[in-house]
């Protein structure tokens, strides 16, 4: 969900454009080159301290990664489960909303993407049965609105060795993901 961003009202449209609009109005050349000292200092740091930098990978921090992961993980159900509880017109929140409006004044079709995870999310969020519910829910919904769903959360192929962290698919993963997507977009399309 957008309001788990910690530090980011993306709960609420209105304070998140407000912020929005203040991050740019400070994105200068001095805020740039305060946040490329800062990254001298944490290397020269590192060098007289000894300390190893945190393992990264083009994502990030690999223990940021983890730890995102562990918190999704934890907030799924509850998050499910509020979904689930909310009328249907809510169930999606208010960025949903916005979206749809928007494609729609364009005539614009679109899919929903249900993209894999490893298999401890999988495990105790994927596969239980609030998580299915609300899935099954989504799929009957979408096409309602003039969407559809993409659901690669079950595929037999995805395994924890195409992550390159705890969220992130690696080269051969994002491969066939977007193969797949691609795939199932041409069926709908047609000729």
């Amino acid at each position: 969900m957008l309001s788990d961003v910690p530090g980011f009202p993306l709960a609420d449209i209105g304070a998140f454009d407000a912020g929005f609009r203040f991050l740019l109005a400070r994105a200068t050349a001095l805020g740039q080159y305060q946040s490329l000292i800062s990254a001298k200092t944490q290397a020269l740091g590192f060098a007289l301290t000894g300390a190893e930098p945190a393992r990264r990978n083009r994502f990030g921090a690999l223990g940021d990664m983890t730890g995102l992961e562990a918190g999704l993980r934890a907030r799924a159900p509850l998050h499910l489960a509020a979904a689930m509880g909310a009328p249907t017109a809510q169930r999606l929140g208010p960025w949903f909303a916005q979206l749809l409006s928007l494609l729609r004044e364009h005539g614009t079709r679109f899919w929903v993407v249900e993209l894999p995870m490893r298999s401890s999310y999988r495990a105790s969020v994927t596969e239980t049965p609030l998580c299915r519910s609300y899935q099954g829910w989504l799929a009957d919904e979408l096409p309602r609105w003039g969407g559809k769903l993409i659901d690669l959360s079950r595929e037999a192929w995805v395994e924890d060795g195409l992550f390159a962290d705890e969220l992130h698919l690696g080269p051969e993963g994002a491969a066939r993901v977007s193969s797949e997507i691609g795939r199932r977009i041409g069926a709908d399309a047609g000729p």
